[in-house]
């Protein structure tokens, strides 16, 4: 490469990246559905998404975000997670894998397109509970604890993987939320409105009501085993 096109595209890189930190803008992988804490691993095999991973490495950024796509295809969807890069190897290809891990929610407030492959200024979403106290989280909590329970009873235990008490740290009890959400047997679209909620205890009651449907349909498929 002559040297005033390395100098050019190293420019180039510095205006992305000082946009992107100043505003907030991030380059998206879609379709893709990540969790805060939840590892989300890769295997980047579009050119577009090939050229997004090589500039963020380049560039020094260790994140960019994913989420996924309108029912009809065309567009990305409002809600998405910001991912952190642990790892990343290249193969001869040209093709790379990917290790990164979701950090942080986001809503999408604008859009853009850069060569094929989105962009995204956003918002990042922070939980306010101030009208929650944690007597009640934890009793969501519990609420969840009896809910893995009864479907553990019907599926196995090791499946869910169910602890033995309910969670009293209202954080470790959300770190395993997000876990749990991560391994239900869920539709991504079904579990892509969780990214939404902007409250432990409304992520709590819905991810009660999940449980209990699912024990539902199964207790029903079991019936008709039965017969």
């Amino acid at each position: 490469m002559w040297p005033h096109e390395h100098a050019r595209q190293v420019q180039e890189l510095d205006a992305e990246m000082q946009e992107q930190w100043e505003c907030q803008w991030l380059p998206l992988v879609t379709p893709m559905l990540a969790f805060p804490g939840q590892p989300c691993n890769l295997h980047i095999v579009q050119p577009q998404h090939r050229l997004l991973i090589r500039r963020r490495i380049l560039a020094g950024a260790q994140s960019f975000g994913v989420c996924l796509l309108t029912a009809d295809g065309r567009d990305i969807q409002e809600y998405g997670t910001e991912v952190t890069i642990r790892s990343s190897t290249s193969l001869n290809d040209g093709r790379s894998l990917v290790e990164a891990v979701g950090s942080r929610r986001f809503r999408v407030t604008a859009k853009s397109w850069q060569d094929g492959y989105p962009t995204a200024k956003v918002e990042f979403i922070e939980d306010t509970d101030e009208q929650s106290s944690k007597q009640q989280l934890r009793q969501q909590l519990v609420m969840i604890h009896n809910a893995m329970a009864s479907l553990g009873e019907l599926l196995g235990r090791s499946v869910l993987d169910v602890p033995t008490t309910p969670w009293l740290d209202i954080k470790e009890g959300d770190d395993f939320a997000w876990a749990l959400l991560f391994r239900l047997p869920l539709a991504a679209e079904g579990k892509a409105h969780f990214l939404a909620m902007t409250t432990k205890m409304q992520r709590f009651a819905a991810l009660h009501d999940v449980l209990v449907s699912l024990e539902t349909a199964a207790r029903e498929f079991a019936n008709r085993e039965d017969e």
